[in-house]
């Protein structure tokens, strides 16, 4: 996988362990790597391949202790960001006329907010999918317990979510949009 991404431009958004295991494995896979906690339209570079989507580390914490605004602070810093930046993403990549693709990285455990967020990300994921599959741009999802709600990845999963997340924004996985995908956790989680 160590040239599987050469000669491409790869935006890395997000924070948190999540967001440098992603951009260590693009970067390995011979990427050329941008990174930034969000995404704004003046800095990103016009010319992107693909776009990760890695989140920001948050826990609202449970619901009866979650108060409005806690509620709508941390489902716009989830969903409305991962959708603002795929959004501009592929209207750069409609422009250009070239393909492109966009994944978003996600825990798939916590408390009532993260999970009500990645139920958000599954549709989203999936919407977006059918909407630009017809112009190029694919869009998938990683979400995993070995991600946790403080973007924290198992040292055991390292390996496996780098290797998967470079595989998604290769050649070989062009056919592959939509999907939600995971890693195996059966003895590796994040506490």
């Amino acid at each position: 996988m160590n040239d599987w991404l050469t000669g491409k431009n790869v935006l890395v958004v997000g924070s948190g362990d999540v967001a440098a295991t992603a951009a260590a494995a693009v970067r390995a896979a011979g990427a050329t790597c941008h990174a930034a906690a969000v995404w704004v339209d003046a800095t990103a570079p016009s010319d992107l391949d693909a776009l990760v989507h890695a989140g920001h580390s948050w826990n609202a914490g449970s619901a009866n202790t979650l108060s409005r605004d806690g509620w709508h602070a941390t489902q716009s810093a989830d969903i409305d960001g991962r959708f603002l930046a795929a959004a501009e993403f592929a209207r750069r990549r409609f422009a250009a006329g070239r393909p492109g693709s966009i994944l978003m990285l996600a825990p798939a455990a916590g408390d009532v907010a993260r999970l009500t967020a990645n139920g958000a990300i599954e549709n989203l994921v999936k919407s977006l999918a059918v909407e630009w599959a017809r112009d190029g741009v694919r869009t998938n999802a990683i979400m995993s317990r070995t991600i946790g709600a403080d973007g924290k990845v198992a040292e055991a999963a390292r390996a496996a979510l780098g290797n998967l997340v470079v595989w998604l924004l290769g050649d070989y996985a062009v056919y592959v949009n939509g999907s939600i995908m995971g890693i195996d956790e059966t003895d590796v989680q994040v506490d």
